[in-house]
């Protein structure tokens, strides 16, 4: 699924920066290649690598456990949506109101059918011209997030895989929120136990730095 958050540009991953008193990445895995920790001669670059190692290395817990919940997912796939929206950018609000839900996507973990809802499709449904849409936002996203309620309400049980969709900033939360601001009240909320974060089950297998090397 190639659905963009934030006003069609994807949502930026979080990767540590490299600041100036940290060895390089590059280098250090050019050592550990060519020879182990215990010969390094020098006791600063061998503090360096043990210090990097224990840093990004993943608790063997929270690895085993992640990696049983993504397995868990894969074995019930029928039953598993992988769900990401976009919405209107959080650094262009100057009034505090809430970013509109823009679009939302949901696609099938087994099939990659997808089944999507956004703002244009109502226009174009409804006979709205793309340039006289501004005029009819409120009463179009209301209408989207009536029928995103309905899909999700008519297939309870199901589980969302996700990526970062976890707050009233940016997630479900956001959604319910937008949907209640619009009038609307949503008949059934996807429980907590029924959403997976795989941006979290991946830093749990991989480690923190994992997208930075």
């Amino acid at each position: 699924m190639a659905l963009a958050a934030h006003s069609g540009h994807p949502r930026p991953l979080l990767v540590p920066r490299r600041s100036s008193n940290k060895p390089d990445i590059h280098a250090l895995r050019s050592i550990v290649e060519c020879q182990s920790v215990d010969s390094t001669d020098n006791p600063d670059v061998k503090s360096s690598i043990e210090g990097y190692h224990n840093l990004s290395a993943p608790d063997p817990k929270r690895q085993k456990a992640s990696r049983e919940i993504i397995d868990r997912l894969f074995e019930d796939a029928a039953n598993v949506w992988v769900t990401h929206y976009s919405c209107e950018s959080f650094y262009d609000r100057t009034d505090g109101r809430s970013p509109r839900i823009t679009s939302i996507a949901v696609r099938k973990l087994d099939s990659g059918q997808t089944v999507s809802f956004s703002i244009h499709q109502v226009a174009e449904l409804d006979g709205i011209d793309l340039a006289d849409i501004t005029a009819h936002y409120d009463a179009l996203e209301k209408k989207m997030l009536d029928a995103f309620f309905a899909h999700i309400g008519g297939h309870r049980g199901m589980k969302y895989l996700h990526w970062n969709m976890r707050d009233i900033n940016y997630g479900f939360a956001a959604i319910e929120h937008r949907y209640r601001v619009l009038g609307g009240i949503p008949t059934f909320i996807i429980p907590d136990d029924s959403k997976f974060d795989l941006a979290r089950l991946l830093i749990d297998i991989y480690g923190v730095g994992y997208t930075g090397l």
